[in-house]
């Protein structure tokens, strides 16, 4: 990994682009449960997709009727925000 990494693009917050634990409490009826977090900027085409699948629902307000019993439609409008910010950021890493 070390020889690799000049040439790999990952995100500054987590330079090592992995975690990986040994969890304690392992689920019922198995020995031991491990815990992998990878980070890749290979993520950033999935972000994308999804992000012009919910574009495309919200521009006809297909199921928003679900949420808005919820929360306020101005919530969803926000969190498409973030969605994009995140998908950008990952599209800036990805190249």
């Amino acid at each position: 990994l070390q020889r690799l990494k000049p040439q790999l693009s990952v995100a500054w917050w987590n330079p090592d682009a992995f975690k990986i634990g040994l969890c304690a409490a392992p689920p019922v009826g198995q020995p031991h449960a491990l815990l992998s977090l990878c980070n890749s900027t290979a993520f950033a085409p999935l972000l994308q997709g999804l992000l012009a699948r919910f574009d495309k629902l919200y521009s006809r307000r297909a199921h928003l009727h679900h949420f808005t019993q919820y929360m306020d439609a101005a919530r969803i409008d926000e969190a498409r925000d973030a969605l994009a910010a995140l998908a950008a950021e990952y599209g800036e890493l990805h190249g």
